[in-house]
């Protein structure tokens, strides 16, 4: 079945809710190397998502765009698929397992989740040292949500564009 949110974005804490549009994040991430090739990768994301949540209002609920922070956990392997011959340029690829820890928040619950990310790009290296990278990535994610008198699982997939600058 459909549902009807509304389509404002809150974040929960102490029951205050504070209108954004805006989502962040941050990450650190861990490359081992295993050739000239492969690398093993591993991610740890603080990222704010969307969740749905249902607030009871005079013991009627209605459902609630929520903004949430939740942290995540990648890992998985880094290939590379074509090498220029001047190695300043390459285009590789990450697969990668990703899971969220579980974290509550006032009334509202999410649940370890699994999913997976995968991406495309090109890297282009500046100097020995520098290099920077554009991708087209796909993130997906199944978690289980709850809050007052109710538990639901929440799966969402967000395709995207992105940029790095890395040493």
């Amino acid at each position: 079945s459909l549902m009807d949110y509304q389509d404002n974005a809150t974040l929960l804490s102490k029951n205050m809710a504070f209108l954004s549009e805006n989502l962040f994040g941050f990450y650190a991430g861990i490359r081992y190397f295993l050739s000239n090739r492969w690398n093993l990768y591993t991610k740890f994301s603080l990222s704010q998502s969307h969740y749905i949540n249902f607030r009871k209002v005079n013991s009627v609920s209605s459902p609630v765009l929520s903004r949430f922070t939740v942290p995540k956990v990648y890992l998985g392997a880094e290939g590379m698929l074509y090498q220029s011959e001047n190695w300043k340029f390459n285009i590789n690829s990450r697969m990668l397992a990703l899971t969220n820890l579980s974290k509550s928040l006032s009334n509202f619950e999410v649940s370890q989740g699994f999913g997976f990310f995968v991406d495309i790009a090109t890297k282009f290296w500046i100097s020995n040292r520098i290099w920077t990278r554009a991708s087209v990535y796909m993130e997906s994610l199944e978690t289980e949500v709850s809050g007052d008198g109710y538990t639901a699982k929440q799966g969402s997939s967000t395709p995207g564009v992105a940029f790095e600058l890395g040493m």
